[in-house]
């Protein structure tokens, strides 16, 4: 608990020093205070999630016949700002079967090694969850990448 305790403090120290260096811009305190309340309930969330994945890919690494089904996915992902598109990203990664290979303002790139991660990763659950911490509640309503690209073939 002292080890814990002592390391939380000293994040919070170096992330208030360092907040001129890695924000492009201040953010209000009321703003900051919600997104830290809200990034309280991501950490969980992002635990459970890679958690999940480990299950899953330890299934199928066990498996005799190892049902690996690797591919790139590509999609648009609907958070926008740096520290969004980042906080994504390490998400996705941190996500076992699957990979950020590539960002842009625009698109990221995602090796997944299972069709079940890249159901996952198409499904947006984890963009959400980001959406979420960043934009609030209204953000979450925000369709899905999956439901981007059907809206997209209908139109």
């Amino acid at each position: 608990p002292v080890d814990v305790a002592t390391g939380l403090i000293s994040a919070g120290i170096v992330a208030v020093a360092l907040s001129r260096v890695s924000l492009t811009r201040p953010v209000p305190l009321g703003t900051a205070v919600m997104r830290l309340a809200r990034f309280s309930l991501f950490v969980p969330y992002l635990f459970y999630e890679v958690t999940k994945a480990n299950v899953a890919l330890a299934a199928v690494i066990l498996h005799p016949r190892l049902p690996i089904d690797p591919e790139v996915v590509r999609f648009r992902a609907a958070v926008w700002g740096d520290l969004p598109v980042t906080t994504l990203a390490n998400s996705i990664t941190l996500t076992p079967g699957t990979l950020t290979v590539e960002v842009t303002r625009e698109q990221f790139v995602v090796h997944t090694l299972t069709t079940s991660s890249r159901a996952g990763l198409l499904g947006g659950s984890l963009e959400r969850a980001v959406r979420f911490v960043f934009y609030g509640r209204a953000a979450m309503a925000i369709p899905t990448p999956a439901e981007r690209v059907e809206e997209e073939g209908d139109a």
